[in-house]
C-alpha cells in the first residue's frame, strides 16, 4: 500500500526508514555565527584541530568558494576556510569565520548525524567558542538515477511533476521546481526536477554524472534576527527537528514504491 503524507510543512514526522540503497548524495548541517576574525589565524584554529584530530585527521586550508545555506538560495563567497576529513574521507568539517559545517556522503541515520553535529559543536565551544549563533541549516540532497530514474513515474508523487508527467516525459530535458515555505521549525527551501547527463545545479553537493537524473534538494532552516547563545545541546535538538522536517518533505514527495525498491535496511 502506498503511504501518503498530506502535510509536508508541519505535523508529525514519519518514522525514519533506513534503506539499503539510498537516493541521498549529500547531507549537511551548517551553524552560522557572528564573524570571528580570529578563525583566520592558524594558532587559533590549531587548538580546534587538535580537539577533533582523532575523528578528522586530514586537514587543509585554502582561500576559496564557500557554500552558505540561505532562506531563498545557496550563496557562494570567497573566504579563508579550514577543512578536516575523516580517514575514509566520507565526512568533512568546514570551518570559516562565520560558520561551521558538517557534511557527509555516508549518511546512516538522523541520530548518528545529529550526534556528530553535537560533538563537533562542543569541540568548537571548548576551543574557539563562537559564543553566539543566529542560523542553523540542515540540507538533504537526493538523486534518482539508473534503474531508480527509469521508474521515476512510480517513485515520485504525481504533484511533483507539475503538468509534465507522462505525455511530455520523453522530450523534457531539464526542469526546476522550487517551493519556499514556513514550517513549524522555521523555513524550508525545496528544489527538484530533471537533470540531463553531465549537468548539475550544484557541483559541490551533487557532482554531475553521465546519466539523466531526477533530484530533490531540501534545505530546512532555523534563523533568529538576534544572535542567541551557541549551545551544543540546543543545536542538536534543532538539528534533529530540522532534519525531521526535511525528511517529512522527502516522504511527502515520494511513494512507498521507492522505499520498497530501495530495500529496508535491517
Amino acid at each position: 500500500m502506498t503511504m501518503r503524507l498530506e502535510e509536508p510543512f508541519g505535523g508529525a514526522v514519519p518514522e525514519s526508514v533506513p534503506l539499503e540503497v539510498t537516493p541521498l548524495t549529500n547531507v549537511l548541517c551548517q551553524i552560522r555565527f557572528p564573524e570571528l576574525i580570529s578563525i583566520g589565524r592558524e594558532e587559533i584554529v590549531g587548538t580546534f584541530q587538535e580537539r577533533i584530530r582523532k575523528k578528522y585527521p586530514i586537514g587543509d586550508s585554502a582561500k576559496g568558494l564557500i557554500v552558505v545555506i540561505g532562506d531563498d538560495s545557496t550563496q557562494r563567497m570567497e573566504s579563508k576556510i579550514w577543512r578536516f576529513l575523516d580517514a575514509d574521507q566520507t565526512w568533512r568539517v568546514t570551518l570559516a569565520t562565520e560558520f561551521i559545517t558538517l557534511e557527509t556522503r555516508n549518511y546512516q541515520s538522523r541520530d548518528e548525524f545529529c550526534e556528530r553535529v553535537g560533538w563537533l559543536c562542543a569541540a568548537l565551544a571548548e576551543t574557539i567558542d563562537p559564543g553566539w549563533m543566529h542560523r542553523i541549516g540542515v540540507r538533504y540532497v537526493n538523486r534518482l538515477h539508473g534503474e531508480l530514474y527509469d521508474k521515476r513515474l512510480e517513485f515520485v508523487r504525481e504533484d511533483m511533476f507539475g503538468p509534465f508527467r507522462i505525455e511530455h516525459d520523453g522530450v523534457i530535458e531539464r526542469t526546476l521546481h522550487q517551493v519556499n515555505a514556513t514550517t513549524e521549525e522555521g523555513n524550508m527551501v525545496a528544489k527538484w526536477g530533471y537533470m540531463p547527463k553531465n549537468y548539475t545545479h550544484d557541483p559541490e553537493t551533487m557532482p554531475a554524472i553521465s546519466t539523466d537524473s531526477w533530484y530533490l534538494d531540501v534545505d530546512s532552516i532555523w534563523a533568529s534576527e538576534r544572535p542567541v547563545e551557541f549551545d551544543p545541546g540546543v543545536i542538536v535538538q534543532q538539528c534533529g527537528a530540522l532534519a525531521g522536517r526535511a525528511y517529512t518533505f522527502f516522504r511527502w514527495g515520494t511513494t512507498q514504491a521507492l522505499l520498497d525498491a530501495c530495500g529496508v535496511r535491517s
